[in-house]
This record gives structure tokens, C-alpha cells and sequence, in this order.
């Protein structure tokens, strides 16, 4: 018996790939049953309600506990459509989640070296052995523009309540 479904949202440039080498049997081996969510779209035009009807239909055909992790713009994404459908989740868990206004632009500068240095670097630090590093870099994908500025104009919803479960 599963102890309920984990839903994994990967971020901007990502696909299911980042979730499938290491997390979700990671989590299945645990006992949850694991759908990784797809948001790769090659559509230039494509939109945050696109991504969040898309969740919203992955969520809905669920029965029992639902948990989603979610990563970087993911998690933009998982707010706004926890905002608009109010979803039953026992819990959300956001990994790096993408910054509020003007945030990323900072973020962008205090990492400005390792950015230079190297795709690599600013995606994987320095602990990832060279040939599993292409790897992943070559499985990285285009974003739509209109996802590209969610991530540098995200702000926070005023009068919003959060009414699930958080750590801190």
C-alpha cells in the first residue's frame, strides 16, 4: 500500500530527467508511489496557466495524500496554482525556489563568477564528476519567453494565506 503519491515539478531548462536518476526511486523505494511532472515545452508562446491546468489535471486524478516537491521555477508555479485551485495537499516542499521581484538579478550578481567560469559551474557548483555533468547539461532544454519573465518578475501575492504545512 503506497503511502500516498509525491508529485516532482522541475524547474526552468529542466525536464522530468532531473528527477528520475535519483529522486523518485529514492522515494518509491520508501513506499510512495511518484509522478514527475513534464513542463519541457518547445511552444515559444507557452504560458504559467498552460504548466498550471497541466497540474491541475495531474493532481486531480490522484486518490489519497498528495505531496509536491518542486524545484527553482517549479515552485513559482506550485504557488500560483496552489493559489488559484486551493488543492488537498498534505504537504508542499520547495527546493530553491525562484526568487521575489528583483531578487534574482542579486542572486545573478553574487554568483556572477561562477556563471563566467562555466555553465557547469553555475549550475552544478564544483561536485559533479565532468562526464555526468555533460550529461546533464546536454538534456537541458529552451524556455518559452513568457516563462523566462515569470522568473524575473515574480512577486508575492498580497493578502495571500498560506494554509499548509511549512518547516521553520
Amino acid at each position: 500500500m503506497s503511502k500516498g503519491t509525491i508529485v516532482l515539478v522541475h524547474g526552468a531548462y529542466h525536464g522530468p530527467w532531473c528527477w528520475e536518476d535519483n529522486f523518485k526511486p529514492f522515494f518509491v523505494k520508501r513506499g510512495y508511489s511518484v509522478i514527475v511532472v513534464n513542463f519541457s515545452n518547445p511552444n515559444p508562446k507557452v504560458k504559467i496557466n498552460d504548466y498550471m491546468e497541466h497540474l491541475n489535471e495531474v493532481v486531480g486524478e490522484i486518490s489519497g495524500k498528495v505531496y509536491i516537491i518542486s524545484h527553482s521555477l517549479g515552485t513559482a508555479i506550485v504557488e500560483k496554482y496552489i493559489t488559484k485551485f486551493s488543492p488537498k495537499l498534505e504537504a508542499v516542499v520547495f527546493l530553491t525556489p525562484s526568487p521575489v521581484i528583483k531578487r534574482l538579478q542579486k542572486a545573478f550578481l553574487v554568483n556572477f563568477h561562477n556563471i563566467m567560469r562555466s555553465k557547469s559551474c553555475f549550475y552544478f557548483s564544483n561536485r559533479l564528476d565532468e562526464s555526468v555533468e555533460s550529461v546533464y547539461l546536454d538534456k537541458f532544454t529552451d524556455e518559452s519567453r513568457q516563462i523566462e519573465l515569470l522568473m524575473i518578475r515574480k512577486k508575492v501575492p498580497v493578502g495571500y494565506e498560506w494554509n499548509y504545512k511549512t518547516l521553520g
